[in-house]
């Protein structure tokens, strides 16, 4: 398991299993050193939330958004991160 970003554990849909999972606030995080051009570390941290337990993980129902105190909206970050792996994947980045 990747131990870059905290992780919490997700209930996996209905399998009866426990899977890691990075969460919104870690995945927002990754969104916002992708977007900081001195970021040296972007094909490390695209790698690190492209498996199981990153961004693909997140079932876009804004529940993160609605509750964030921050008044942040992570549901946009991790949808920037599910386009920047596929864009990474169609460069074979990844």
């Amino acid at each position: 398991m990747n131990t870059e970003f905290p992780t919490q554990l997700l209930e996996g849909l209905g399998t009866g299993q426990i899977i890691p999972y990075l969460g919104p606030a870690a995945l927002n995080r990754a969104w916002t050193l992708l977007q900081d051009e001195r970021d040296t570390r972007r094909l490390a941290r695209l790698r690190a939330v492209a498996g199981d337990a990153g961004c693909h993980a997140c079932h876009t129902q804004m529940g993160c958004t609605e509750r964030c105190p921050k008044k942040l909206s992570p549901t946009a970050g991790i949808a920037g991160l599910k386009r920047a792996v596929a864009a990474a994947v169609l460069r074979k980045e990844l």
